[in-house]
């Protein structure tokens, strides 16, 4: 008999839950199903292990999916009999398949011992050299046997010829039967059975290479890093310690920490109860009014790095208070040890007082404190207090009379000044000692910049600190570690560091991990609490990412820097939180929305992933490349502001792929309702550098950012620009970009060209009032002026002075104010005359704020003037006219023909303009005007458009990148055509790097050497020497002891020679061990 067919297949989900005997009939059923053709019409027997499924016929009950398959069994003329399991061997050969490891085992010896066999039998110089030892009876040591395998004392020889000795190293290391022993045993465990030279120093470096055992295996050895003790304070309160003891209970005030704050010299501390979801600025009045107003400013704190001490509100205090913060290492606690002590006698007292008390541990805190600062301290031979003041505090067991040892006047101050000096002679003797007798238990270690501890160290802090270069993904730790925490990253070729394995699930999908955790929320529900967090997944890693940064509702200052931890405009007061009446600022008001936000995007990425792709790298050089230079004004490039720039900056000027930007912003309505009043700002960059025909196309008009509403900021839009002005800065100076078109690195520089924008909003930029009587920017005081008497708004009737002379428009009188117009307009004022009348006025931002009483048509000094260049620039601000034009035709059609709804910001009105062949040029808001239409088709959750606004942008951008960065990919699936042309021409060289071995370095070193004729006669002299030396030998001994020593002694011989060319100078150095491949 012969089997015909095999069927099998996994169990699905729900038939996982399937009683023994339901799963053994499915299996008949299963089977009868997929081979139904060989069954029906025919009588067979089923055999199965499990016994009862013979009585299924006879059965009385049977349940629903029993009665189903019993539905098809009856189609069937089969008999069911039972096979005991032991005897069913063709289920055992396909479901209970045995792997003999022993097999396995012979198989893989079999293979090493053919591969010893025929290596053997090859020209080997170890084993040639040994055989004729052999021969010529000078060794005991080594036999041939009668396999034709050289041994040594039993052990088989290793040839050096192949990969063989790297095999059993392998074996013997990574094999599942061996699992990464250490040098020793692997050593020991090899030397049994095989045998070459310096194989114990062979085994030594492959385990200490070894990745894996980098990883996995812990230090056997005394920690590094010598015992740097502290500076000892000069006096009292000089440098102090701090720390806080969390995870306590929450008493009736609400308090579930404590601050320790200790001096160094006195030891005496403070405990002060906090809570912890204390701000920064909250932690600063306690400290103020707590230690500050009791000691004085310290001259530095030494502190761990706490997120609290670490923040630039924490920073700027302390530099603005002359202290300096010294943060102790990641992962070593010992560098406060002093606190850390403190805390452990704090936590002993708390536990004695609430077991004895049996009430709430920040009651009893006042008296724990008197009592440690009221004891003994071995450290400095008196208790904190006496240390302090001079003597303990009186209690119950210990007072004074009137009168007793009083102390007065310069005997006072000498008895302090002797304790003071007794203490730091203290402090120093007990500092010696530890360190005596701590530094006989460690070991030096040193590391340089560059050294890699798998990972990267950036640079060495101090005798035993390194920062250290962390990825992303460890961003919240704290980057400076002890030398005890690290460990020499030894280095190997065939190290590949494989990245995480996907896990797919069942529907071929699979889970993203966050990249950054930007917030946490607990959700408490009646009977849990569910824990909620904020992420960003995908988009930051590309550098398509957004900030959100909180602004004062008032328009103040944005929560950033020095203000980033206050929860309250140091300006106005107001909170940063949208709070109801009767709520306090204190009381979880971090859990509210934010009053204001303004949502930034950072513009450095978006430029180096616009350079990555090679059409707009090259795109960006275009007005330089293939720009048409006939003196027409096709493109910004042929401006005269361009070509000032250029004369100016030469150095900015001469680099084509240097980008020169336009800014535009305006106010729109995000909502669909435009009854709703409301104003957000998007401030828009354009790239002239780039074609025309593409220049104000949608994929290249950059949203940098958007200013929340309801109302536009106006002059306070200064507040929300330093962000970007901040990055301008940074540009201006240069980065390093990767430029995909030419292949190369260069340092990139971009500079703000100028602004586009309409009349209201160029008030609010450069700082001019566009509003009464003064609203020309030109004419200024001579602003020729209007107001209508019953509608009192102003109107300007004077602007025909700008015209020519002889315009035909001049002579009109009913058609403007019924006068003829004779003056001449003044000419506008120069870059050095705007900046003269702006460059002193001081301006608090705000809405709130009350600003100087001395009136100017210049409200401010613009933003922009913290860039180094604008003050060269003639034009700063283009003004968009068609707005002017459009307005007039507006305002009069609209009140003629009663148009409902009219909007004077719509498109069509643009449009307008096209029809009656006005000029469209690239300094015009129409582009923008239509980008900002896109940005409204963005809003999806009318509860957040500006949200909504961002994150669409921010997914529409990263989409535009992947597929420009995948446009040029070729899919596996598609051959390509044998028919098409090749690429000529060299790869791109510098890419990668393969590290060599010294024995290839030497070997590659000979082989050039050698076939050099320049060299020809070194190596004839040097071979002379070598047979000089040794007479005796032959002549195969002589050339391998030329090979070994030729290369030092051609290298002394060189360089001591101050008449050798620069060739052999650069062949006797050798090459470098890493090869450019």
């Amino acid at each position: 008999k012969k089997a015909v067919a095999y069927a099998s297949r996994q169990l699905k989900v729900h038939e996982r839950n399937y009683p023994t005997h339901d799963l053994e009939l499915a299996a008949v059923v299963f089977a009868l199903k997929i081979w139904r053709h060989y069954l029906y019409g025919c009588t067979f027997t089923v055999f199965s292990d499990h016994k009862s499924l013979k009585y299924l016929f006879d059965q009385k009950e049977l349940n629903m999916r029993q009665r189903r398959w019993m539905e098809t069994l009856k189609d069937f003329d089969f008999t069911l009999q039972y096979h005991p399991g032991k005897a069913n061997v063709v289920a055992d050969a396909l479901s209970r398949r045995s792997v003999s490891v022993s097999s396995l085992i012979m198989a893989r010896q079999q293979e090493l011992w053919e591969a010893f066999r025929d290596l053997h039998l090859n020209d080997d110089v170890l084993i040639q050299e040994k055989r004729n030892l052999l021969v010529q009876g000078k060794t005991t040591e080594f036999k041939i046997g009668a396999d034709n395998v050289l041994r040594c004392n039993g052990r088989i020889c290793v040839p050096e010829i192949t990969d063989m000795r790297k095999t059993i190293l392998e074996e013997a290391h990574k094999s599942k039967l061996s699992i990464h022993p250490g040098a020793t045993k692997m050593y020991q465990d090899l030397r049994q059975n095989y045998w070459w030279p310096g194989m114990k120093k062979h085994v030594a470096e492959y385990v200490s290479t070894c990745l894996t055992c980098q990883k996995a295996k812990v230090e056997h050895q005394r920690p590094a890093g010598m015992l740097q003790p502290l500076d000892i304070p000069e006096w009292k309160w000089d440098i102090i310690s701090m720390d806080f003891i969390t995870g306590l209970p929450k008493t009736r005030r609400k308090n579930d920490s404590i601050w320790v704050i200790v001096d160094r010299l006195t030891k005496s501390a403070h405990f002060l109860p906090v809570r912890t979801t204390y701000k920064v600025d909250q932690l600063t009045e306690i400290y103020i009014a707590e230690i500050v107003r009791l000691h004085g400013v310290p001259s530095s704190i030494v502190s761990d790095s706490d997120p609290k001490f670490t923040s630039h509100f924490c920073g700027a205090l302390h530099e603005a208070l002359g202290t300096k913060l010294r943060l102790s290492l990641a992962y070593h606690p010992q560098t406060d040890g002093q606190t850390e002590r403190t805390n452990q006698s704090l936590e002993d007292l708390l536990r004695a007082c609430v077991l004895d008390d049996r009430g709430s541990w920040d009651d009893v805190l006042p008296l724990i404190e008197f009592t440690y600062n009221n004891s003994f301290h071995a450290s400095i031979g008196m208790a904190p207090y006496e240390a302090l003041y001079g003597r303990k505090c009186q209690t119950p067991l210990c007072w004074y009379k009137d009168g007793e040892n009083m102390i007065v006047g310069p005997e006072m101050v000498q008895q302090t000044t002797t304790k003071v000096r007794k203490i730091k002679e203290k402090m120093k003797t007990s500092q010696d000692r530890q360190k005596s007798y701590v530094d006989k238990r460690r070991r030096l270690l040193e590391f340089e910049q560059g050294d890699h501890v798998f990972l990267r160290i950036s640079a060495r802090i101090g005798p035993v600190a390194y920062r250290i270069a962390l990825p992303p993904i460890l961003s919240n730790i704290h980057d400076v570690f002890h030398v005890s925490k690290l460990r020499k990253y030894l280095t190997d070729p065939s190290h590949v560091i494989e990245p995480d394995a996907i896990q797919l699930k069942d529907n071929l999908s699979f889970e993203v991990p966050p990249v950054r955790i930007d917030d946490r929320k607990i959700k408490r529900l009646r009977t849990k609490d569910v824990s909620l967090v904020k992420a960003k997944k995908l988009l930051c890693p590309m550098g398509m990412e957004y900030r959100k940064i909180h602004a004062c509702p008032n328009d103040c200052l944005l929560y950033r820097n020095e203000f980033e931890e206050l929860t309250k405009c140091p300006r106005c007061g107001l909170s940063r939180y949208k709070m109801k009446d009767g709520d306090s600022i204190y009381e979880e008001s971090s859990k509210r929305p934010h009053a204001k936000v303004l949502w930034y995007l950072p513009i450095v990425r978006r430029f180096k992933c616009l350079f990555a792709n090679t059409n707009d790298a090259k795109n960006v050089r275009w007005h330089a490349d293939e720009r048409k230079r006939d003196g027409q004004l096709r493109h910004p490039a042929d401006s005269l502001q361009w070509k000032k720039i250029d004369d100016l900056y030469p150095e900015f000027g001469s680099e084509p792929r240097n980008l020169r930007l336009g800014l535009a912003t305006n106010g729109m309505n995000p909502y669909a309702n435009l009854s709703s009043n409301h104003s957000s700002w998007p401030v828009l960059l354009v790239i002239y550098n780039l074609p025309p025909w593409i220049c104000m196309k949608r994929k290249y008009i950059m949203l940098s950012m958007m200013i929340s509403g309801p109302k536009q900021s106006g002059n306070d839009i200064d507040v929300y620009l330093s962000p970007l002005i901040e990055d301008l800065r940074m540009l201006w100076e240069g980065v390093d970009v990767f430029d995909g078109y030419s292949r190369e690195y260069f340092n990139m520089r971009a500079m703000l060209f100028c602004t586009i924008n309409d009349f209201p909003a160029y008030g609010n930029l450069c700082g001019y009032s566009v509003k009464g009587d003064k609203a020309c920017p030109i004419c200024e005081e001579g602003t020729c002026y209007q107001q209508l008497k019953h509608g009192r708004k102003i109107i300007y009737v004077g602007h025909r002075k700008f015209l020519k002379s002889n315009h035909p428009y001049r002579k009109l009188r009913k058609a403007f104010n019924g006068h003829q117009e004779h003056e001449i307009a003044q000419k506008a004022l120069t870059r050095e005359q705007v900046y003269q009348r702006v460059k002193d006025i001081n301006v608090i931002f705000g809405n709130k704020q009350k600003q100087t009483s001395e009136k100017n048509i210049w409200n401010k000094k613009s933003v922009f003037f913290d860039l180094h260049y604008w003050p060269s620039l003639d034009v700063r601000y283009c003004l968009d006219v068609m707005h002017v034009e459009k307005n007039v035709c507006d305002s009069v059609i609209g009140t003629l023909l009663n148009i409902q709804g009219k909007t004077k910001d719509g498109l069509n009105s643009h449009l307008d303009m096209v029809d009656m062949d006005s000029s469209t040029i690239n300094r015009w808001m129409y582009p923008f005007e239509r980008y900002m239409k896109i940005l409204k088709g963005y809003v999806k959750n009318p509860h957040r458009p500006k949200a909504s606004i961002v994150e669409r942008y921010i997914a529409e951008e990263a989409i535009e990148f992947c597929s420009d960065y995948m446009s040029k990919a070729e899919a596996i699936g598609i051959p390509r055509s044998r028919h098409e042309g090749t690429c000529v021409g060299n790869g791109i060289r510098g890419l990668k790097f393969k590290s060599m071995g010294r024995e290839e370095v030497i070997q590659a070193h000979l082989s050039i050497l050698n076939n050099t004729n320049e060299v020809q006669p070194y190596l004839s002299t040097h071979k002379s020497i070598v047979k000089e030396n040794y007479p005796r030998m032959n002549e195969k001994w002589l050339l391998n002891e030329h090979n070994k020593t030729f290369l030092k002694w051609f290298k002394e011989t060189i360089l001591t020679n101050k008449t050798t060319s620069d060739t052999l100078k650069w062949l006797a150095n050798g090459s470098h061990f890493d090869v450019i491949t």
